[in-house]
């Protein structure tokens, strides 16, 4: 790469991504199983081939499992994603999703990470403080692995703040939490890690919305996925809302949709576009990423069909 990317994408938990396709799913029953697809993922991985699918360079770390390190070979050779990850001991997680064709629906399985020690956590903190520079974008994307705290992950969001860089997260759960607690440049909840945050039911739009204005004026601007219903983006003051199409392709595989949108998102703000149309765009590259079988991927073509269509 000959120019320094503007983006870091930070996978503390990534996971081998595995899609397995069978006629009817029963507990309790041998199956037959054919496997749709296998590649290395993770949602910073996954927003890191978002952003090279439009053209766009990161740098992409976190932690992987040296026992099979070589799943992530294929994804991180392209040349617009450079490889700064941080072997630890062990293997990479593997997540499973069964879809069941005769009912049209998918089951999840997420396993937990390979266990981070304090020796790697140091290697983390020395590497963000290589790469967290004033103007650039840290993205930290995903769950946190076993041995990595929600405290430690704060520290590591104050650690990036204080040399400059905009910080992005997207996660769940205590970790989500100690980023709403600080103020960062970018979050990315659905709506239910929004009505755990705001810590009441939102049953409409009306308290979808107030609640992601509250959370971004005490905790920096708020891009909410909406699954279906598109996605929202407001700093507090002003507010973006983008439909997602309905184009008549069906949906194949929901996962890694939100990390789609939020790499189209960033992409096309550093290709200049402004936020309301980032928005615009990232809806539809996520539309478009449910309309293909393999996880956090899209058509090109079909994006800029859907480009074209009015919500």
């Amino acid at each position: 790469m000959s120019e320094a990317p503007s983006i870091v994408t930070v996978c503390l938990n990534p996971a081998v991504d595995r899609t397995l396709s069978v006629e009817r799913l029963t507990a309790g029953a041998h199956q037959k199983a054919r496997e749709v697809f296998r590649n290395g993922g993770g949602k910073g991985v996954n927003v890191s081939r978002t952003l090279a699918a439009f053209g766009v360079s990161s740098v992409a770390t976190g932690f992987l499992g040296e026992r099979n390190r070589g799943e992530f070979d294929e994804v991180l050779a392209d040349p617009l994603i450079e490889d700064r990850f941080v072997s630890i001991s062990g293997r990479t997680r593997e997540n499973v999703t069964v879809t069941d064709r005769s009912a049209g629906a998918d089951t999840h399985f997420r396993c937990k990470g390979a266990a981070v020690d304090g020796e790697a956590a140091g290697r983390m903190t020395d590497v963000l403080g290589m790469l967290a520079v004033e103007g650039r974008w840290m993205v930290f994307a995903g769950s946190l692995p076993p041995g990595v705290s929600a405290e430690q992950f704060g520290r590591w969001l104050e650690q990036c703040a204080s040399a400059g860089a905009r910080v992005v997260v997207d996660t769940s759960g205590e970790a989500l939490a100690a980023a709403a607690a600080r103020r960062v440049d970018l979050l990315k909840p659905n709506t239910k890690e929004l009505a755990d945050l705001a810590g009441r039911d939102l049953p409409d739009w009306a308290g979808i919305r107030s609640a992601a204005e509250e959370l971004a004026e005490r905790a920096g601007t708020v891009l909410l996925s909406m699954g279906a219903d598109g996605a929202y983006l407001t700093d507090g003051r002003e507010g973006f809302r983008a439909a997602a199409p309905r184009p008549e392709a069906p949906v194949q595989n929901t996962v890694g949709c939100g990390d789609v949108l939020l790499g189209a998102f960033l992409a096309h703000l550093l290709l200049g576009e402004p936020r309301d149309a980032a928005l615009h765009r990232a809806v539809r590259a996520a539309t478009a990423a449910a309309r293909h079988p393999a996880p956090a991927t899209f058509d090109m073509r079909l994006y800029k069909r859907l480009c074209e269509i009015e919500a």
